[in-house]
């Protein structure tokens, strides 16, 4: 009987957390095309971009370069090639496009096409970069993680989170997107 054709793969209960997020980040994402879809409104243009700095770059991201790559270097998983550099150069590239944005938006005549164009660039760029995490790389970790790796990585997440982005900010945000839903 070969274990490896029993395994199912995303029932990991660290990448079951990261997946929960991915959610919450496709709904953000279809808010924030809402968004662009019309004229700015510069509040909820705001609202969504600390929901990318801080849910998605900080916490999300965060959680990923600080624990889950540094966990596959060590269980073999080279960080300056394959998966986990594609990931790491991807997260560098959103970050630069939400500093553009931010930089635009800041201005007294900031050009709304242009801070649509790098949005909408962003929004393209995050959902490919989900789609490689979902079918490539948190499939390799959940081969090459044991139990253990899984536990210690559930908990470093959840510590990470409280003490990075503060007690009950993942449901602000949650709430947050679902009022956002709700007015677009």
């Amino acid at each position: 009987m070969k274990k490896s054709a029993e395994k199912k793969f995303l029932t990991m209960e660290s990448i079951v957390k990261l997946l929960e997020e991915h959610r919450l980040i496709e709904k953000g994402l279809d808010v924030l095309e809402s968004i662009l879809s019309q004229k700015i409104d510069k509040n909820k243009l705001e609202y969504m971009l600390k929901f990318l700095k801080v849910f998605i770059d900080k916490c999300h991201h965060g959680k990923e370069e600080n624990f889950l790559f540094p966990r596959l270097e060590e269980r073999g998983l080279n960080l300056r090639a394959g998966p986990i550099a594609v990931m790491l150069s991807e997260h560098e590239q959103m970050r630069n496009m939400i500093a553009q944005i931010e930089k635009e938006v800041e201005k007294p005549e900031s050009d709304e096409e242009k801070v649509k164009r790098i949005a909408e660039d962003y929004v393209q760029a995050l959902r490919m970069h989900k789609l490689k995490e979902e079918s490539v790389l948190f499939k390799i970790a959940e081969q090459i993680l044991d139990e253990n790796d899984d536990k210690e990585l559930s908990e470093l997440f959840e510590k990470f989170e409280e003490e990075e982005i503060g007690k009950g900010v993942h449901e602000k945000f949650h709430k947050m997107i679902e009022e956002l839903e709700k007015k677009i």
